[in-house]
């Protein structure tokens, strides 16, 4: 062979040699790229998952304190028809007891006069 051939070869070796080199190279860069990639994944779920827990852990909070309101409302309104219902019993037995005396204030005021009346016509 001859010596020109070898430096060819030589240069061809060189090259290959070369382009494997920045092969294994790109390979490396890019599955370093594809770690870091998949650690800012990992972090972006992690993140998230975070996230939804403590909306979901609000959410049950807020649903608790809704029902413990609800709860206080309910016992109030009942409390308040309790007074309600005991005033209006209290005002009705009071209206029906000063209407029993009116009505007998009448009769004996119309007894009266039916007896005066009476009195007057046996004259």
């Amino acid at each position: 062979m001859s010596t020109e051939l070898i430096a060819i070869l030589a240069v061809g070796v060189g090259l290959i040699s070369t382009s494997i080199a920045l092969t294994g190279l790109m390979l490396v860069q890019i599955s370093q790229s594809e770690r870091r990639s998949m650690e800012r994944t990992n972090r972006l779920e992690s993140e998230m998952s975070r996230r939804f827990d403590k909306v979901e852990a609000d959410a049950k909070e807020l649903e608790a304190r809704i029902e413990r309101e609800i709860g206080q409302l309910r016992t109030e309104v009942s409390q308040q028809i309790g007074q309600l219902r005991t005033e209006m019993n209290q005002q009705y037995g009071s209206l029906r007891d000063e209407m029993n005396q009116q009505i007998g204030q009448l009769r004996t005021e119309m007894n009266q006069q039916y007896g005066s009346l009476r009195d007057e016509m046996n004259q």
